[in-house]
């Protein structure tokens, strides 16, 4: 009995992006939004954030419009705007104090939430990306 073996080969996305020896890179593949694929590449920030801080970067990834990223620390209380008006490829980057938070999404400029809220549990010390 004879085997076939199928074979794909077509390339989604090619790109050549240039890269320096020592630094840390996140690379991405996503949808932009009505336009097709891109690569992104973002430069991470790997030093100590203060004591006592998370530094929290979150990147706009989806095919979709531009959102505010909230915050409440704990349980209970109000949102707080972290970074406003987030678009696709891009990111925002903060240090907050450790601890528990609840994040959502909201289309930026309204109270509409596109998703969350979830829990995040931000060590101190500690870089945390947040990829949407």
């Amino acid at each position: 009995m004879a085997s076939r073996r199928s074979s794909v080969s077509s390339v989604v996305l090619s790109a050549s992006p240039t890269l320096a020896a020592g630094v840390s890179y996140t690379a991405v593949a996503h949808l932009l939004p009505g336009t097709g694929i891109q690569l992104s590449l973002f430069t991470n920030n790997t030093a100590l954030p203060a004591a006592g801080k998370a530094r929290l970067t979150v990147r706009h990834l989806a095919d979709a419009p531009a959102v505010d990223v909230l915050a409440r620390r704990g349980r209970t209380g109000s949102y707080a705007t972290v970074f406003g008006n987030v678009t696709n490829p891009n990111e925002g980057t903060a240090e907050v104090d450790s601890g528990w938070y609840a994040m959502k999404l909201n289309a930026a400029g309204t109270t509409t939430t596109a998703f969350g809220p979830v829990s995040l549990g931000l060590g101190e010390g500690r870089l945390y990306e947040v990829m949407a």
